[in-house]
């Protein structure tokens, strides 16, 4: 082959080889983003005259969970991780974030405090929450495992509560898991106000 005419044909198999790869790029799926929602309304299951600021935070997960990515339960064994259908923002900021709005509606937004925001004084009462586990499971439903421990300013004992939760995820597709979870969290939610009425009680 004659040196121009080999020139020519790396050209063109440079050229078609970029093109492929553009092509490659273009029709790779489009990642999906989620957002939780909280709580419209309060269901008035609590005492609204709860005394003092609340401090909502921080929520820990594990690691697997803690992901950019939605994760499925697969088996007792095993997990799937949605590689394109991803949350919006930090999952334990976004849990943070959504457990205080839930509770503001029912103690007031004056009260409650979210761990990430920029807050100074010190809270009359600090929850911190534990998520063990929070997936999406192979039975159709959303199953949340959780453990909460209500603390008092005075440096009284905190006191512990748990909770397990499951959800059934009406519909076959992410959007239908996600609204689960977001009423699991929910749920949560209203469990973590009544203890606190409860422990306030004692």
């Amino acid at each position: 082959m004659i040196p121009q005419a080999k020139s020519t044909l790396i050209r063109l198999i440079a050229i078609f080889s970029t093109i492929l790869l553009v092509a490659a790029c273009s029709t790779s799926p489009q990642s999906r983003f989620y957002l939780l929602k909280a709580m419209d309304t309060s269901p008035s299951l609590v005492n609204s005259d709860f005394e003092g600021s609340i401090l909502i935070g921080p929520v820990e997960l594990p690691d697997y969970i803690k992901r950019e990515e939605i994760v499925f339960r697969s088996d007792a064994h095993r997990v799937t991780v949605a590689d394109y259908d991803r949350w919006a923002e930090p999952l334990d900021r976004h849990i943070t974030t959504l457990i205080s709005a839930n509770l503001a509606t029912q103690f007031g937004t004056s009260k409650v405090i979210d761990y990430y925001s920029n807050f100074t004084s010190t809270p009359d009462t600090t929850i911190r929450i534990r998520i063990t586990e929070f997936n999406p499971s192979p039975n159709n439903e959303v199953a949340l495992s959780a453990a909460w421990e209500v603390s008092r300013r005075e440096g009284s004992e905190p006191a512990v509560f748990s909770k397990s939760i499951t959800v059934p995820i009406v519909g076959s597709d992410v959007v239908s898991a996600v609204e689960a979870m977001n009423q699991a969290l929910n749920r949560l939610s209203i469990n973590i106000s009544e203890s606190l009425t409860q422990e306030a009680a004692i």
